[in-house]
């Protein structure tokens, strides 16, 4: 499955593809505007020759006259796109992506590169090295080299509401005298080449298409956002910011939940909040309740640590939080659960989102719920597709989980078994229309997971292991310098994170981990368990 529809136009007049995608932009305008669902749209085609100049272009850089081009049979518009001017013709691919980049929760910056990265992909299956050139977008080759730069593919888009339109052109075996008629660009000074020009021998145009669609698909699916799920006693605001630091890949932190005992807050809970403890990550807070007055009490404090997110956890299975009608355990209770819902309209500057379980003992107890849940305020719902009964073990539902993602209006995010970057695109490739993914266990047991993920580079095992040792020395230092327990109590907490992390390991190297006594023999333990 595709995460867009994609229309292969032929060779057409400007003015048709023009056609083409300013219908699909409005379609796709008018659904987020009126909360319905429409796919994104991929338009590939083949021009005949025609100039276009963007909003920022000069009339300078047409370097014939307007009736000169008519006679040569070139046709010439002022349109809505950024940049300057360029050529369109026969043996260049142009594409036309109407996206709703809030699909991907991109933004247009993010999105240009995005569609750079998939040219210098498509470049690499010839052998040849696309690069990036610092304020001017496109994508070049040897554009460091004085004389040599050469652009072989023009960006220009229009956005609007994240909504984009116009894209790339990509030159294969263009005819590339027409550039003569122009400075492309608005460039005096570099040059325009194409992959017949730089292979010295036509290439395959339909082949070219297939493989750069594939790209395109490729890329689509690795654009998911990745969110770090809450695990309570592993993921505090240290982890969190050493995890940043050193790995990356993940858009957002989640707290572990935030819950009132005993009339109050846990104290563990209010410093792991504090604003001064999370300005390295985007952290949303995390919620608990099974009361609308404990659910207001909870929000004003995220409102008091300066917080305008928060989500709220409809899905921790564990019994103790069950037995009080919270998490997975308040499904079972429809009137309590919406009633506890509807006071996020209390709070009209905060978003919320919801995390969940398809049910506590069935799937049913989602969907009666899902029907307000559509109607809410919210950013979006992050599902976990087991019943709370099952814990986190037992056959996942699948048939729950893709009714759920059928009739779910909000974006969602799913959350469960991700692992390996396998059953990450598994997932994405299964439902493309997914917002996001939200990782746990997954990124416990191997940090790199989500970097590795977004940026499809996978580490090598050296690289790997660097990267833990400083994520290790990181943890280190800075539980040192806030817990006060002394020695033994870093010792403890640093013990933690073997629970999940590596789990691959030796095992003998592991028990002498968990085993030591203090943070020397500890220390020189983790030493020999990295150094293989």
């Amino acid at each position: 499955m595709e995460s867009f529809r994609y229309h292969d136009l032929g060779r057409i007049a400007y003015a048709d593809a023009l056609e083409y995608q300013t219908a699909a932009f409005e379609v796709l305008l008018d659904a987020k505007a009126t909360g319905k669902k429409e796919d994104n749209q991929l338009f590939f085609c083949e021009h005949l020759p025609v100039l276009t100049i963007g909003k920022s272009g000069k009339d300078s850089n047409l370097l014939i006259p307007e009736e000169t081009l008519r006679e040569r049979g070139v046709s010439f518009y002022h349109i809505n796109r950024g940049g300057d001017i360029t050529y369109h013709g026969p043996g260049q691919i142009t594409g036309y992506p109407v996206f709703d980049l809030e699909y991907w929760n991109l933004g247009l910056k993010q999105y240009i590169h995005m569609l750079e990265e998939t040219i210098i992909r498509f470049l690499s299956l010839y052998d040849l090295k696309g690069e990036r050139l610092e304020g001017a977008t496109g994508v070049w080759l040897d554009p460091e080299v004085p004389g040599r730069a050469r652009k072989i593919c023009a960006i220009g888009v229009k956005s609007s509401r994240f909504v984009t339109m116009h894209g790339f052109a990509l030159n294969i075996n263009t005819d590339l005298s027409y550039f003569s008629l122009i400075n492309p660009c608005g460039f005096t000074d570099k040059g325009v080449t194409s992959l017949a020009m730089e292979l010295g021998v036509p290439q395959d145009f339909e082949l070219a298409k297939s493989q750069l669609r594939s790209i395109f698909m490729e890329i689509s699916l690795d654009m998911a956002v990745i969110h770090f799920a809450p695990l309570q006693g592993y993921t505090d605001s240290v982890y969190r910011e050493a995890h940043t630091r050193v790995f990356g890949g993940v858009d957002t932190y989640y707290t572990p939940f935030v819950r009132i005992e005993k009339g109050g807050f846990r104290n563990k809970d209010l410093k792991d909040i504090a604003c001064d403890r999370n300005r390295q990550v985007h952290v949303v807070p995390q919620l608990i309740a099974s009361t609308p007055d404990e659910f207001r009490w909870i929000v004003r404090l995220f409102q008091e640590n300066g917080y305008r997110e928060a989500d709220i956890n409809l899905g921790c299975p564990f019994p103790m939080q069950v037995r009080a009608h919270r998490g997975s355990g308040l499904l079972r209770y429809k009137e309590e659960a919406e009633y506890l819902l509807r006071t996020i309209e209390e709070f009209p500057d905060i978003s919320f989102s919801v995390k969940m379980r398809l049910g506590w003992e069935c799937a049913d107890e989602s969907f009666v719920l899902l029907s307000l849940l559509n109607k809410l305020p919210l950013k979006h719902i992050t599902l976990h597709p087991r019943l709370g009964i099952q814990q986190y073990k037992g056959a996942i539902d699948w048939d729950g989980f893709s009714r759920f993602y059928e009739e779910c209006k909000l974006p969602l995010y799913y959350n469960g078994d991700l692992v390996g970057l396998e059953d990450i695109r598994g997932i994405k490739e299964r439902f493309p229309g997914l917002a996001g993914l939200m990782l746990g266990r997954g990124l416990l047991a191997s940090p790199w997971l989500a970097t590795e993920f977004v940026s499809g580079q996978v580490l090598t095992v050296n690289e790997r292991r660097d990267k833990l040792v400083m994520f290790h020395e990181s943890l280190m230092d800075e539980y040192a310098a806030r817990l006060e327990g002394g020695e033994h109590q870093v010792l403890s907490k640093m013990k933690t994170i073997w629970d999940y992390l590596l789990p691959e390991a030796d095992k003998r190297l592991r028990k002498k981990v968990l085993k030591s006594t203090s943070l020397t023999s500890y220390q020189s333990a983790v030493k020999d368990l990295l150094s293989l």
